[in-house]
């Protein structure tokens, strides 16, 4: 008889093994699933979430205190979220995409009565809480909690409640308070946006609170779900801020495309400043540069006499403030005053019933000179020099032939130390026919 009774406690353990297994398989079809969809009511067939206590830790852990008149002994929990991370399991609830964040599948011993009509379940509970991802502070997740008929796993109730994850390692039945953001004091920096007032844990930003040009501003921080002030208000805060004015500091003069500040007929050396400032930075059109009364960016190094000079350094509108002034000096070129022909003869083509005009630099080669006067002492008299244009001009009727010019060159240029000196220089002038 004891073995009877032992050969029917062993079928009758087995039937149970069997069901719970099956149980436990259909669950795990369900999470197999790539995009699983569950129907969710607030409160099904009277199921009810009375609290829900959610702890931020690693793992995150959930306490649901929740009634159940139906007493279903197997329950699901999940943690979804409309926030995606890596590893998350994306899942469909009534239309909506959400993304699953952890879950488990709870069994009747991990279920406490409270003796008051409402019962506790826990997560983590032993190795069978499945973690996707774990929510940040601040997020808004849902829970949902589904209770199964043990010998029927597809008669199940549903319901739903949402909460924002608490601070690392606090719970939601802690006090959630945020920190009232202050406003900081900023300085224009060539156009680039500023933030004035920063973001933090348990509110979200609105209005002016990042900027670029100079001037004062207003943000609005509004509390998230769940959270209160640290002064124990809860409706949303201003806060102003302010964007200064870039404050000029100093100013100083360099030079471009020259080795330094002696004079130059070339137009290819640039003055330029280097502007430094107290606090905050600026360029281009937020400055305004008055070299000598002349209202230029940069000049050029030949638009001076040699002698003392001044760049004056200001704001041009309200996002740089203060002023700055540099003195420079050009000094008188020292080079020699040189005049010479490029060739003895040079060959030039020309069609006997035309005029024909050539730079004079094409035939004299001149250094170190400025403010030029050319003047034609020898040469036929179809072959003339236009002073003014630097030009020699071979007129209508100037036959193919061999012609040799002479022309004095003077340099009046007060930027050398020489001041006046001339030169005569002595070339020929071959005409080849055009055909």
């Amino acid at each position: 008889m004891r073995e009877k009774g032992n050969s029917d406690s062993k079928v009758g353990a087995l039937k149970i093994w069997l069901a719970v297994f099956a149980t436990m398989m259909a669950f795990a079809l369900t999470c197999a699933v790539a995009m699983p969809n569950f129907g969710i009511s607030a409160v099904a067939a009277g199921l009810e979430i009375v609290h829900c206590t959610y702890y931020n830790g690693n793992p995150p852990k959930l306490a649901v205190k929740y009634k159940d008149p139906n007493n279903r002994t197997m329950i699901d929990l999940w943690a979804v979220s409309k926030t995606p991370e890596n590893g998350d399991l994306k899942i469909t609830i009534n239309g909506q995409q959400y993304y699953a964040k952890f879950s488990q599948l709870v069994n009747s011993s991990d279920i406490k009565d409270n003796g008051d009509g409402t019962k506790t379940i826990s997560m983590p509970a032993d190795d069978k809480m499945k973690v996707f991802s774990k929510p940040a502070a601040g997020t808004n997740v849902t829970i949902w909690m589904a209770t199964y008929d043990s010998s029927n796993p597809s008669i199940k109730d549903e319901v739903m409640v949402d909460l924002t994850v608490p601070p690392e390692n606090k719970s939601t039945d802690d006090a959630l308070t945020a920190t009232p953001p202050t406003g900081e004091t900023k300085y224009f920096n060539n156009d680039e946006w500023q933030v004035g007032v920063k973001e933090g844990a348990g509110y979200k930003l609105s209005g002016q609170y990042a900027a670029a040009k100079a001037g004062t501003y207003t943000a609005t921080a509004t509390l998230q779900s769940g959270y209160k002030w640290t002064d124990g208000t809860t409706a949303p805060k201003e806060i102003a801020w302010e964007l200064k004015p870039a404050e000029i500091a100093g100013v100083t003069v360099a030079v471009w495309g020259a080795e330094d500040f002696t004079y130059t007929p070339s137009l290819s050396p640039l003055l330029y400043t280097k502007v430094t400032f107290a606090n905050g930075y600026a360029t281009g059109q937020s400055l305004q540069y008055n070299w000598n009364n002349k209202i230029v960016e940069n000049i050029h190094l030949a638009g001076h006499k040699p002698g003392n000079y001044t760049v004056t350094v200001t704001g041009a509108n309200s996002n740089v403030t203060g002023s700055a002034t540099a003195k420079y000096t050009i000094t008188k070129n020292k080079g020699k005053f040189s005049a010479k022909a490029r060739s003895l003869t040079s060959t030039i083509k020309k069609d006997t019933n035309k005029k024909k005009i050539v730079d004079i630099n094409e035939f004299i080669n001149i250094k170190n000179a400025d403010k030029l006067t050319f003047k034609k002492l020898e040469g036929n008299e179809n072959i003339k020099i236009d002073s003014k244009k630097q030009d020699i001009v071979l007129k209508k009727g100037l036959k193919p032939g061999t012609y040799s010019v002479k022309v004095k060159i003077t340099s009046k240029s007060d930027g050398y130390a020489y001041k006046k000196a001339s030169q005569t220089v002595k070339f020929k002038i071959k005409v080849k026919g055009k055909k």
